[in-house]
């Protein structure tokens, strides 16, 4: 009689190990899935203000007048190094 409870025992252990795996897979996928997410979500915006800020700066670099004062800064340096 003492057998039978051990091995009803040993087979009740080994169901629930089994079934407790299987849940803990499915909680990991499940915590993985919605970090994945969040992160797609930030990265997605932090590239759209980064796109926004290399707009704002190809504009700053391509415009008239900060290359005009760019030549005369560069002018300004070069008489200097010239003294």
């Amino acid at each position: 009689m003492e057998e039978l409870v051990v091995i009803f025992s040993f087979v009740i252990l080994c169901m629930l190990v089994i079934r407790g795996t299987r849940l803990l897979e499915a909680w990991l996928k499940h915590r993985k899935d919605g970090v994945s997410e969040s992160l797609r979500s930030d990265t997605a915006e932090r590239l759209a203000g980064l796109e926004e800020r290399v707009r704002i700066l190809e504009r700053i670099v391509t415009d008239d007048k900060a290359d005009l004062r760019r030549q005369f800064r560069d002018l300004d340096q070069s008489s200097a190094n010239s003294r």
